[in-house]
């Protein structure tokens, strides 16, 4: 159970405040001490000033259950984050804020069972995994691309390669942006399988951009290719941060990984706040 309840909102007023951070893959996240959330803009600023993909900010109700908000890098809200989720609970165990190996953690997007696995990897299962009946096409400025919606609290666009175009950056901004996502927009992963139990990805992420690691797109790129061999097993997603372990459990996805933790940064919002560097 997460120590104290409610929650205290920060503004560009708030004293300087510690901020651990957690790499999960090359998917670096702040942490924020527990009750206190940030403002959209001062997400941004610390985030773009230490090189993060996003914040985490998590409070117990007055039912003891653990809520958690993700914020992306540019201070939008997401609903899901695998990665994220697994970072809150690898944070609480180092916190001793929780006691146990599995911890239930509530965001937006559903609540995610979480564990801590023998290896001391971190493992949550997510899902249910909604997958688009057919492929979607859009006609994004370059050019053609056909690819599957898929959900796992949050949405993914899935595109299948041979190959990863040179542009796939350029790519998945533009496909992020399509009018088909409305105002959110959505995560976009350019999938190449590698085998029947392998899969290659490059993620585009929402609110971010280029991301070395995505947990829910790992999720969804593998329920993909479970469905294509009609066979559930554990399926390696490897990413540019390194690979995800990641397994179809019915219709959610577990996925399994090492987290870890980094230093304590101080927020310098006081800094910001006058101007300086």
């Amino acid at each position: 159970m997460v120590a104290g309840g409610g929650h205290t909102a920060m503004s560009l007023n708030s004293p300087n405040i510690f901020l651990r951070t957690y790499d999960a893959g090359g998917n670096r996240f702040f942490v924020a001490p527990p009750g206190v959330l940030f403002l959209p803009d001062e997400v941004a600023f610390l985030c773009r000033r230490w090189g993060c993909d996003g914040l985490l900010m998590g409070f117990a109700d007055r039912f003891g259950e653990i809520s958690l908000r993700i914020a992306n890098g540019d201070g939008t809200a997401a609903e899901m984050s695998g990665n994220g989720v697994r970072i809150y609970f690898k944070y609480l165990l180092d916190s001793e804020l929780v006691t146990g190996k599995t911890c239930a953690i509530r965001a937006a997007g559903g609540t995610i069972r979480c564990e801590l696995c023998g290896d001391g990897s971190i493992g949550a299962l997510l899902g249910p995994c909604r997958i688009a009946p057919s492929p979607v096409s859009l006609f994004p400025p370059l050019g053609h691309i056909s690819g599957r919606i898929v959900s796992v609290g949050n949405p993914h666009f899935v595109v299948a390669v041979e190959r990863f175009p040179k542009n796939w950056q350029r790519l998945g901004s533009a496909i992020c942006a399509n009018k088909i996502f409305a105002d959110a927009g959505t995560n976009v992963e350019f999938s190449k399988v590698t085998g029947c139990d392998s899969v290659e990805l490059r993620v585009w992420e929402r609110g971010v951009g280029r991301t070395k690691s995505c947990g829910s797109g790992a999720a969804c790129a593998a329920a993909l290719l479970a469905k294509s061999f009609s066979s559930p097993r554990a399926i390696a997603v490897s990413m540019e941060g390194g690979t995800l372990e990641a397994i179809p459990v019915g219709d959610c996805v577990r996925i399994v990984g090492k987290i870890f933790s980094g230093a304590a940064i101080e927020t310098e919002l006081g800094r910001w706040l006058n101007g300086q560097p």
